[in-house]
């Protein structure tokens, strides 16, 4: 004697439906044994999927996170071009004593700021600060 009708007759009588907990796997085709049809045929969400999006507000903070669910991660900031977020998030192009741009998501030298001068071009940056002649005297102001 099987006990299922039994069971489907009482969810039916309390007005339940199983459908919300039917895992359904593939296009809905009967099961086509082992092998690499089976595996096309058996393909779809597993329970360890990773959890839908939910939205948290406006993308407007760079963090690697898709924060409105649009499918673009940090929407607001173009990281191939952003001097404070080059590459990734954060990563600011500033060495001493030098100018640099955000160039294809890579910081890159453009030349030394007034005053200053490249020694070493192994160092990053411009590190010599260049004396000033004749030496600019000193305001008392505090």
């Amino acid at each position: 004697m099987t006990r299922w009708p039994l069971a489907l007759a009482i969810v039916a009588a309390a007005g339940c439906s199983l459908e919300p907990f039917t895992l359904r796997f593939g296009g809905g085709a009967a099961d086509a044994g082992p092998g690499a049809a089976d595996a096309a045929a058996d393909a779809g969400p597993r329970p360890d999927a990773a959890p839908p999006c939910v939205p948290v507000g406006p993308d407007d903070q760079c963090d690697e996170i898709d924060n409105d669910c649009n499918g673009i991660v940090d929407d607001a900031f173009d990281k191939q071009t952003d001097g404070n977020n080059c590459g990734v998030c954060g990563h600011r192009c500033a060495s001493p004593g030098a100018i640099e741009q955000c160039v294809g998501g890579t910081c890159q030298f453009v030349e030394c700021q007034p005053g200053f001068a490249d020694l070493d071009p192994a160092a990053p940056g411009c590190e010599y600060l260049c004396p000033v002649f004749p030496p600019a005297p000193e305001d008392c102001n505090g």
